[in-house]
């Protein structure tokens, strides 16, 4: 019971910090452009990642060592991006089968593999225009969230 508080309070705060980012996005968004969905993206990918990887990486190793939570952090933060822009893609990609519509600029509507594709490219140029930002957060957030559940198992064990 407490591996899943663990990962859920790691995927709280990675949704958090999706959210304030996600914001940010929203506010700058005009209309129905890239942006306009993008807090509900940026908010469940980051929850829905931070909790899978946190899981995967650290609560079932139950390895809270330094480097181990940090680099935990660092792939939530850059998987996460994917993830939203997966969503986004995948989102056309489900507009084109049933509508016939979202069509790109030369008249295509997106194919499976494209949508793979265009999220991969757009997590490249998100990690150049944002990774500054994003990467050392994913582990700033890793290691606070790790030494807080480290502190508390140490805590609970005596």
């Amino acid at each position: 019971m407490k591996s899943l508080k663990n990962v859920i309070e790691m995927g709280t705060f990675c949704g958090l910090a999706g959210f304030i980012i996600g914001s940010v996005f929203s506010f700058m968004s005009y209309g129905e452009g890239l942006f306009s969905f993008i807090l509900f993206r940026a908010t469940s990918a980051s929850f829905i990642t931070g909790s899978i990887v946190w899981y995967l990486l650290v609560v079932r190793q139950r390895n809270y060592s330094i480097g181990r939570v940090g680099l935990a952090g660092i792939i939530i933060s850059i998987v996460s991006q994917f993830f939203l822009w997966y969503m986004q893609q995948f989102q056309n990609y489900l507009c084109f089968v049933t509508t016939g519509g979202c069509l790109n600029s030369f008249g295509e509507g997106p194919t499976f593999l494209s949508t793979i594709y265009v999220s991969f490219m757009a997590l490249f140029l998100g990690l150049l225009w944002l990774g500054w930002l994003t990467i050392p957060l994913g582990f700033f957030i890793g290691i606070r969230v790790g030494n807080r559940q480290k502190e508390n198992q140490v805590g609970s064990s005596l």
